[in-house]
């Protein structure tokens, strides 16, 4: 009677589908602008070839990493419309229907009421 109607972790789970599909386009640039920032380093720095072997593996990992840990806070945080639709849904329940039904009749009696007794 207390478990809502609609599930909250539904919508949760559509965010993050959403967001997944965005993914690889977002690794493609990605990596091009990690491989973009690589080289813009590396020709500042005047590297040799040791030591451009060097930046590639120091700034890539980086690059690498922080772009892919980015990417899944990005897809499991839900957004603010996300998380309005599960507080939502949460509160959804048969229970609390019945009981804004109730309400909702009592009202409409006391205003039916009401008019009836102005018309007098």
């Amino acid at each position: 009677m207390y478990e809502p109607i609609i599930d909250p972790m539904i919508f949760y789970w559509i965010d993050i589908l959403e967001k997944a599909g965005r993914l690889p386009p977002l690794t493609l640039l990605g990596g091009f602008l990690g491989g973009v920032f690589i080289l813009i380093v590396c020709t500042l720095r005047d590297c040799t070839d040791k030591q451009l072997g060097k930046y590639l593996g120091t700034w890539g990992a980086f690059v690498i990493v922080s772009f892919l840990i980015l990417c899944l806070v990005n897809v499991f945080i839900p957004s603010k419309d996300t998380m309005y639709k599960m507080m939502i849904a949460k509160q959804v329940t048969p229970h609390n229907l019945q009981v804004t039904g109730e309400t909702v009749d009592k009202l409409a009696e006391k205003i039916i009421n009401v008019t009836q007794e102005v018309k007098k």
